[in-house]
């Protein structure tokens, strides 16, 4: 009782300035409406929402049928720079040394080509090839000739969905896999992925990004 207590005194004491904080900074409005998105959301987390799970079985199948379809043609054209893009990663990976690596350059990057063929494939993978992993992309790019438009402070290269769709824009391989990895997307997060609980029902845990104020519904 003692802290219960003392919580909700601490909190009386907060509401005048944090009040007088909205205020200063304009976004009392704004506090509004998230308070009640607050009461809202709240209660949709409580109650939950229904899925019909046959739908949602007949769904996924509807989908993962076009994903495969999806998958074996961009394969088909993938498989046309398999071996140079399989390079151009093992050379990318060698010139970072490992403990145990051979001194010679030339010697570890034939032996990051044989470990890039031994690695284990993902259901989202293609080939050896990984969907979404970074340096998989731009190992790419430089097999494709499209330039790193844009790079981090600490020199990394970008590959968000602006240089996607600008790589898109100069080889149709690229724009096989951005539609790939959009329908992977659209599987794992709205299909499959859905944190469907005993009750039929999914109960979603709500956050508020910091920085744009957007909500966003996990698990």
């Amino acid at each position: 009782v003692g802290n219960n207590v003392r919580d909700a005194t601490a909190t009386a004491r907060l509401e005048a300035p944090l009040r007088k904080m909205l205020a200063t900074h304009k976004v009392d409005k704004v506090y509004e409406v998230d308070r009640q998105l607050a009461a809202v959301a709240t209660r949709m987390r409580q109650v939950g929402y229904h899925v019909d799970l046959v739908e949602q079985r007949r769904q996924s199948d509807i989908q993962h049928a076009r994903l495969d379809h999806m998958k074996a043609e961009l394969a088909q054209r993938f498989a046309a720079v398999a071996d140079e893009w399989r390079w151009a990663l093992a050379k990318r990976r060698a010139a970072k040394w490992r403990k145990k690596d051979p001194e010679s350059y030339l010697a570890r990057v034939q032996k990051r080509y044989d470990e890039i063929g031994r690695r284990k494939t993902a259901p989202t993978d293609v080939g050896f090839f990984k969907t979404k992993g970074k340096e998989d992309l731009v190992a790419l790019f430089e097999v494709l000739k499209i330039p790193i438009g844009k790079y981090t402070p600490t020199g990394m290269p970008v590959t968000d969905k602006t240089a996607m769709e600008d790589a898109a824009a100069r080889h149709p391989l690229m724009r096989q896999l951005i539609h790939v990895r959009e329908a992977q997307h659209l599987l794992a997060t709205y299909i499959d992925g859905l944190p469907v609980r005993e009750d039929g029902r999914v109960h979603p845990d709500w956050s508020v990004t910091k920085i744009t104020g957007r909500w966003s519904a996990g698990k």
